[in-house]
């Protein structure tokens, strides 16, 4: 398993997450802290994508695209440059 999911870019990507409640409660001050005193809950969820119809390996290809258009104009832009200080011939 992959730190962004099991599948491409994150496909199948599942949020899992942990919640919990301690408290104090009683109906008069004495029995606040008593044994009968203390409530708490705990919860938990798990949220994963059932059907995202391509749009994760979309988003994927298109970061993709926009990376290598970057890689490119960097490329054009150091040879460009190199050109411009390079001497002249005679």
């Amino acid at each position: 398993m992959r730190a962004s999911g099991w599948g491409r870019g994150g496909e199948s990507a599942a949020t899992f997450s942990l919640t919990g409640f301690i408290g104090l409660e009683a109906t008069s001050i004495p029995d606040l802290f008593s044994a009968n005193g203390l409530a708490g809950t705990a919860g938990g969820s798990l949220l994963a994508p059932i059907f995202q119809g391509g749009r994760c390996s979309a988003q994927e290809d298109a970061a993709r695209a926009r990376l290598e258009q970057s890689i490119a104009s960097y490329r054009k832009a150091v040879e460009v440059a190199l050109q411009e200080v390079a001497p002249m011939p005679r």
